[in-house]
């Protein structure tokens, strides 16, 4: 029954929401572990990333509301659209992060 695992006082509910922590907890660890033996590398681009992560992390909420009101008068796929703004906020905020950092460095 799908309305058990829903919520309310049963144990099917229970063991759903014990269930789906379980494998949240076993999901991050594995992760953790696969990028730590897998992908624990630096490159050019990880390392400028790197260097301007904070500035990026400062300024990105001002480039993801302008690129979303620019796509926003395209009329385009939501799924489209949700892709370009990903591009183009990530690739913007370190770009403009990078032109501030002697700013943010005062």
């Amino acid at each position: 029954n799908a309305d058990a695992t829903m919520g309310g006082l049963n144990v099917t509910a229970l063991l759903y929401a014990i269930w789906e922590q379980f494998m949240f907890m076993i999901m991050s660890v594995g992760l953790l572990s696969l990028f730590k033996n897998r992908f624990n590398r630096t490159s050019r681009t990880l390392r400028y990333m790197s260097a301007n992560a904070f500035n990026a992390y400062v300024i990105h909420f001002l480039i993801i509301a302008v690129v979303v009101i620019m796509l926003s008068v395209l009329n385009l796929n939501h799924y489209i659209s949700l892709f370009v703004a990903v591009v183009l906020s990530i690739g913007a905020s370190f770009l403009l992060g990078r032109l501030v950092n002697p700013i943010m460095n005062l």
